[in-house]
C-alpha cells in the first residue's frame, strides 16, 4: 500500500525554511552550513544590523521551543501572520516579522538567481521519480507495517512540502512535521531523481506515522533502563537532544537509507548512523523472515551498537 503524495510547493515556507536553517546554526545540529554558505555566497554578507536581529530571531526561536512552539507549525499553513499574532506575545511576534521584513529583499534576491528557475522541475521531478519506484516504495512500506506494527490507519493522503535548492548543491533532507500531518523534502531538481531522495521521504514517514506505538515503549524503555549519567555520555559528543531520539534516528536510517562513507569528513552523529545501520542490518533481516514487530531486545540491540561506536 502507498498513500497518495500531495506535493505543494509554499514560497513563504521555504523562506522560513533558508532563514531559520542560517539563524540557528550553531545551536541546532540538523542545520545544513552548505545551504547558509550557498545563501551568503549568492547574495553577499551579513550586515551589522541583519546579524543583530538574526540573534534576536535565534534567542526568542529557541526560548519558544522550550514552551513547545515551533515557528515550523505555522509557515506551512496558510495565513501564518494570521495565526501568530494570535499565538504570541506582541514581543515575540515583532521580532519574526521584523526578521522576515529585514531579509525580503536579500531572500528576492536568492530566489530569483538560484531557485525560480529550479523548483519549476522539482515538483515533476519528484512525481516521476514516486511513480517508477512504485514497487520499492510498497516494498519498504510492506516491511514497515511488519517491524513498526501500527495501530492506527495508515494515511491515503500524505502532504509533501518541497524545499528547492540550487542546483550547486548535490545533497538534499527532509523533516516530518506532525501538526500538518505532513513532510518536506530538499534537494535539488536533479536530487528529486535519486533513490536518496526516496529513501529519505520514507524515513520521514516513519516519523510521521509508524513509529507512534512503537514510540511510547522505547520512551518508557528508555525511563527505566538508561539514567541520566548514561544518557548525558551517549549524547556527549553528537549534540542531539535526546536518547530516544538518537535510537529512533539510528532505526529509520537502519531501515530507509543505504549509508555510503564516500564522504570520510561527516560530522560524529552521521557516522554513528552509518555505523550502526551496517550492524543492524542482519537482525532486520531476522525480524522480517520471522514477521517480528520491534520490541525491548531489538532496542537493546540499538543501544548495545550505539555504545559500541561510542568506544571506537
Amino acid at each position: 500500500m502507498m498513500p497518495l503524495f500531495i506535493f505543494k510547493i509554499n514560497k513563504l515556507g521555504i523562506f522560513y525554511f533558508y532563514l531559520n536553517n542560517l539563524a540557528l546554526e550553531g545551536k541546532k545540529f540538523w542545520v545544513r552550513k552548505n545551504y547558509n554558505q550557498e545563501f551568503i555566497s549568492s547574495t553577499g554578507q551579513l550586515t551589522k544590523l541583519e546579524k543583530e536581529i538574526l540573534m534576536k530571531y535565534q534567542k526568542t526561536v529557541l526560548r519558544l521551543e522550550k514552551k513547545d512552539i515551533n515557528l515550523s507549525d505555522f509557515f506551512y499553513r496558510p495565513n501564518p501572520w494570521m495565526i501568530l499574532k494570535k499565538k504570541l506575545s506582541k514581543k515575540d511576534y515583532k521580532i519574526i516579522l521584523k526578521t522576515f521584513e529585514l531579509f525580503r529583499k536579500r531572500w528576492n534576491s536568492f530566489w530569483n538567481i538560484k531557485l525560480k528557475n529550479e523548483v519549476k522541475f522539482c515538483e515533476r521531478n519528484l512525481i516521476k521519480n514516486v511513480r517508477i519506484k512504485r514497487r520499492y516504495i510498497e516494498k519498504i512500506v510492506k516491511n514497515l507495517y511488519i517491524l513498526y506494527n501500527p495501530k492506527d490507519a495508515f494515511p491515503k493522503k500524505v502532504v509533501v512540502f518541497l524545499i528547492p535548492l540550487p542546483k550547486t548543491i548535490k545533497s538534499g533532507g527532509g523533516k516530518f512535521i506532525p501538526s500538518i500531518k505532513g513532510i518536506s523534502i530538499e534537494g535539488s531538481a536533479a536530487r528529486m531523481t535519486k533513490i536518496k531522495t526516496i529513501q529519505i521521504v520514507l524515513h520521514e514517514l516513519i516519523h510521521l506515522y509508524f513509529e507512534k506505538n512503537y514510540r511510547k515503549k522505547l520512551i518508557e524503555f528508555i525511563k527505566i533502563n538508561i539514567n541520566k549519567t548514561q544518557e548525558n555520555q551517549l549524547r556527549k559528543s553528537l549534540n542531539i537532544p535526546s536518547v530516544e531520539f538518537g535510537v529512533r534516528e539510528i532505526i529509520a536510517t537502519s531501515l530507509t537509507i543505504k549509508m555510503t562513507a564516500k564522504n570520510k569528513i561527516i560530522p560524529p552523529y552521521q557516522k554513528l548512523l552509518f555505523y550502526t545501520s551496517q550492524k543492524l542490518q542482519p537482525l532486520i533481516n531476522y525480524y522480517l523472515k520471522n514477521k517480528k514487530p520491534l520490541d525491548e531486545n531489538f532496542t537493546k540491540e540499538v543501544l548495545n551498537e550505539w555504545h559500541s561506536y561510542s568506544k571506537i
